[in-house]
């Protein structure tokens, strides 16, 4: 499963794809679930509670999550990616992270400004594109009911 934001240079995130591609020695066979692709990205109903969201059942049916840092680390200011993280996390599932240039924590990306950015990352500064998906994120992070604080219809 792949994490990233579609924000992101396309080029940078077909460059990351193909390290991982390379790292992992994976066929042309391998399934890969990007969001983007798997996904309408306009009007896509993600099921009422987090676990129904196509992102968590993607991790769940997933061997790892690998999130792709972007050049500009706009992956770690979504909401979706860091729940992604935390769902891989919770599920004991592998995680990786990567940028266009490779692993992070290889020879290749061990300093920087993103590996500085990962190592600033906070969730509570996350950001999505409804407000009402932000804070069902963060309560679900917290483990707190998913619907604490938000407008909820009858």
């Amino acid at each position: 499963m792949i994490s990233h934001w579609w924000g992101g240079r396309f080029a940078d995130f077909i460059a990351a794809v193909d390290q991982i591609v390379a790292d992992r020695a994976l066929s042309i066979c391998t399934v890969l679930w990007v969001c983007t692709f798997a996904n309408n990205q306009f009007g896509e109903y993600f099921g009422s509670r987090i676990m129904d969201t196509p992102f968590a059942r993607a991790i769940m049916n997933a061997d790892a999550t690998i999130l792709i840092v972007d050049r500009d680390a706009g992956s770690l200011t979504r909401s979706w990616c860091c729940l992604e993280l935390h769902c891989t996390i919770t599920m004991e599932k592998e995680l990786q992270l990567y940028t266009s240039t490779g692993m992070v924590g290889s020879a290749a990306v061990s300093s920087g400004p993103l590996v500085d950015a990962i190592s600033r990352w906070d969730v509570r500064k996350s950001e999505a594109a409804e407000q009402a998906y932000k804070r069902q994120i963060l309560n679900f992070i917290a483990d707190v009911p998913e619907t604490c604080g938000g407008l909820v219809r009858e």
